[in-house]
């Protein structure tokens, strides 16, 4: 498995949404991989921040209009899979979309 594949799937294997054969492909590969290790535990940081460390509010009427409307709409993804990849440039729009600002 090359490091791309593997960051692209870091999110599911962390939550255990592999299937057993991904699952051990992704541990082997971090296993040998000092980069993607680092990667994986920036990714369970991030995770950790958005989902126990700050405060969770409940989003408005109209926030959740936008969403709507936004998701059904066409999504168009550089690469495949459901993690969250390459977060140079994804990080930002996830924490502006979540109201998070001068987060750093």
């Amino acid at each position: 498995m090359k490091c791309d594949e593997v960051r692209l799937q870091l999110l599911d294997y962390q939550e255990g949404r592999l299937r057993l054969e991904a699952q051990s492909a992704v541990r082997a590969h971090l296993d040998g991989c000092p980069d993607c290790t680092r990667a994986d535990v920036i990714e369970r940081d991030l995770t950790q921040l958005l989902e126990h460390r700050l405060p969770q509010h409940p989003a408005s009427l109209a926030l959740k209009r936008r969403l709507a409307a936004q998701w059904s709409e066409p999504i168009v993804q550089r690469g495949t899979g459901r993690g969250r990849g390459d977060l140079r440039g994804g990080a930002p729009r996830l924490l502006r979309a979540h109201g998070i600002a001068g987060v750093a």
